[in-house]
Order: C-alpha cells, then structure tokens, then sequence
C-alpha cells in the first residue's frame, strides 16, 4: 500500500510533534544528570509540567488527576532531574490512557530533561527552560507583537502558538516555536528575541502557503527562524496545483480529537476559498454513517455552508478518516484499497510475506501515522510478524532505527514481535513495512549492507 503525495499528522501525531524541540535536544544536554536537584527546582518544574499536561490533555479532569498525584510524591528533591521527569510521567501514564496524549506529552517531557540547569546572569536568560506562553503573554512583549504583525496575522501567530515549546537560547537569541494542536508540521509560527538589541522576529508557517516573516526596525530575520522555516518546507509536497492534497489522515478515537483535527483543516479550507474539501471515510457501512453524520453536523457549525465532499473506502467498525485539499483545478482523491479486506496470498498452500507500506523519511508525523496502521495491521494477525526494512547509510539507519524503538516501546506494542533488516544504500531514508504471517519466508533486501542480515530488537 503505498500512500500520495500528503500533508499530515498524525496522531501521535501529533506530535508528535515539535519538530523544533525535537533537534534540540542535544544542545542542551545535561553535564551532571546525577546531580540532586533540590526541591525549590522540583517544585518550580512540577509547577510548569502541570502547565503542559493541562495543556496538551484533551480531558481536563485526567490533567487534574495528574496533578494532584504530583502533589503526593515526596523526597523528589534528593533525585536528579531525569529520574523526577521519568517518575512524573509514570503518573501521567497511570491516568491519561490515550496513546496519542501520552507521546505528545513524553515529547515536551523529553526536551525538559535534558535542559541543563542552570544560573543565568542576565534578565532574559532567565526565560530560558520556561513555557513559551508565558513571554507571549507579558503586555509588553503582546503589545509590540501586536504592532509588529496586525490584527489578522496577530490571531493567526497565536492560532499557531496553541501548544508552544520551552524557551531555548541560540546564540544571541531567545527562541520558541509552537503549532495549532493536532496540526504540528502543518499550522506552526516561531519567535526569536534578540537578547542584545531587543528586537523581535516572527515567523508563521502554514503548509499550503507562503511562510511569513516579521522583523522589527527592518531587520534581517535571523538564521534560527530561517533555519526553523527550513526544516518545515522540507515537509511540503512539491509545488503542483494538479494533484489533490492529503492534509490528514487517523483513526477516530473520541469526538474532542476529531474537532481539534477538523478545525486545522477548516482553516486550510477557509484561507484559499477556492480550495475544495473531500473527506475520506474508511470503514464499514455503520461507521460510515455514523462519522458522516457527526463530520455534517461539525462542519456545518465550523464552515458555515461551504460544501464538503464525502467518499467512502473500505474498512471495518474502526473508522479511518482522511482529510484532502484539492486546489482548483485538480483532481479528487480516490479512495485506496483497504489492507484489512484482504487475504494472505496462498501459494501451494504457502503463506506469502505483504508489504503494507513504503516511503521516504520525510517527517515524524508521517512516520507516526504511517507506523500506527502498520502495528495495528498486525496486532489483527497475532501470528505475524513484522519486518522493518531500513535504506540509507549506517549512521541513519542507526538513527531511525533507534526513534523506532523508542516509539515502539512508548506505545507498549509487543517489542519481540518486529525485525530489522538493512537495505540498499540510498539519498534518502527509506522504510519498507512488512508483515510476514506465520510460515512465510521473510522479505530478502536487493542489497544487504551488513553481513548480519537480520537483527531482532534485545534492547
């Protein structure tokens, strides 16, 4: 199964998510990760993941929850930041039950524990560590955002802001980025701030236009927000006004997920009007109905009278829905061929291996949504296994391979159910996901870089 040219999350997401955060994280590695923290530190960092988890938990009552178990643990100060950050989020864990929150959270919780602490000398780097939305919401700094960008781009800058990253310092400058939620890579703006002159610099990213830039006094932006910008083009389709646009594509989960989803499509939908909105619905003949119903009700209430299109593809009482941008011009989506519908091919009585999907590592929530339907492709065959075939050099499979597991283990699949196998060398990292059934001989890769073909996961 192969997948168009598309624009999305996942859910994960969604996470996700923090592509910006994600990069980071080796600048602020932590010299002395034993190093007890103290509890004025604890303290002052459970004060600002509460802040985190309020924000990113769908269910506000969970968010609560979670705070109060925080508020029961003791001796937190005798432990280094690390083991504080890991014993937190054992809490969230025991809460929030939505694997797609909880990856959005570790992410934001990975990048707090490696920043280094530390004393600083001068007044703005002392925002360093802390959240995002606290700078975007001291009058000063609002007021001059304000001036500096209008009232239209304004609301789109905080629109984008919606879940914002701590703040980080780059040379001369405070930075920090943030997307629209469930809309990370697609809807993002950034803010640098000057430590030596005080000017401010913005930039605001949307995946169907033109990035915008702002600089005060008619400065030059700086490379951080260019750097920034880049990392987020990379993930655009390639500029074609023929072929229809896939914005996102998940699994329905909850009704709080889907809104959130559905409001950054409207926005993509509502900022070219002559942008038309398809929306796929894979799933049996009740779950068609009932999401079609709740999608018409939603969108009515969201975009007025702009007519959406509804197409249904085949799949089963777990609804996946697909949203598409098709610009003027271009042709519709169709839907594709559902995995689920089909048989294991029997040659001679003989499983065969499948190739569920194959792509480019382009971004983390096209991998995410990718890897999402794959796992849940063989948790339907409790008798398969699966095979991950890895292209590029040494050091990027490496890489990926790593992220994988990692993403593996946060999800809690079962880790002894998935193997890996390199491929052929290649400008980009390409991944192959297989399923081999019981009995099937496993996929062969036209060039093997290892002399070790295959290698099962032990960590």
């Amino acid at each position: 199964m192969k997948f168009t040219k598309r624009i999305n999350l996942t859910k994960t997401f969604l996470a996700f998510l923090f592509v910006s955060m994600v990069f980071s994280l080796n600048i602020f590695a932590q010299k002395n990760t034993t190093e007890q923290m103290g509890e004025k530190a604890v303290a002052d960092l459970i004060k600002e993941l509460k802040g985190v988890v309020m924000r990113l938990s769908p269910d506000k009552r969970e968010a609560k929850l979670v705070s109060k178990k925080w508020d029961r643990r003791k001796g937190l100060g005798e432990k280094s930041k690390k083991e504080v950050i890991e014993l937190l989020f054992e809490d969230v864990k025991s809460v929030i039950k939505d694997s797609g929150t909880q990856y959005q959270i570790y992410s934001v919780f990975s990048f707090y524990k490696n920043i280094q602490t530390q004393k600083n000398t001068d007044k703005e780097s002392e925002w360093v560590g802390k959240d995002s939305g606290e700078l975007l919401e001291k009058p000063e700094i609002k007021s001059r955002l304000k001036k500096l960008l209008g009232e239209k781009d304004y609301a789109s800058f905080r629109q984008n802001f919606e879940v914002g990253s701590p703040i980080k310092k780059e040379g001369d400058f405070l930075f920090a980025s943030g997307c629209m939620l469930r809309a990370c890579t697609r809807l993002e703006s950034a803010l640098a701030l000057n430590v030596k002159n005080k000017t401010i610099h913005v930039a605001i990213f949307d995946q169907i236009k033109e990035t915008k830039f702002f600089n005060e006094n008619n400065s030059q932006t700086p490379e951080i927000i260019t750097n920034w910008a880049k990392c987020l083009e990379s993930s655009k389709p390639a500029e074609s006004q023929d072929e229809a646009i896939l914005f996102d594509e998940f699994q329905y989960q909850n009704s709080e997920e889907f809104m959130a989803r559905f409001d950054a499509f409207a926005v993509a939908l509502q900022d070219n009007p002559e942008n038309k909105g398809y929306i796929i619905i894979y799933g049996d003949k009740k779950s068609y109905a009932t999401k079609e119903k709740e999608i018409k009700e939603y969108s009515a209430r969201r975009l007025g009278s702009k007519k959406l299109n509804y197409l249904k593809g085949e799949g089963n009482s777990k609804a996946v829905i697909a949203f598409w941008v098709v610009p003027k011009g271009a042709n519709p989506p169709t839907p594709r061929k559902s995995l689920t519908k089909n048989k294991e091919k029997i040659a001679d009585n003989k499983p065969e291996s499948i190739l569920v999907d194959e792509f480019s590592l382009t971004n983390r929530e096209d991998f995410l949504l990718r890897f999402d339907n794959y796992v849940s492709e063989i948790q339907n065959r409790p008798q398969a296994s699966g095979y991950i075939v890895l292209s590029r050099g040494k050091k990027s499979r490496a890489n990926s391979k790593k992220e994988i597991i990692d993403y593996i283990k946060l999800r809690m699949f079962n880790i002894d159910r998935f193997i890996f196998l390199d491929g052929k060398d290649s400008k980009k990292v390409s991944i192959k996901l297989w399923i081999v059934p019981k009995g099937a001989e496993p996929p062969a890769p036209k060039k093997i870089v290892n002399q070790k073909n295959e290698e099962r996961i032990n960590e």
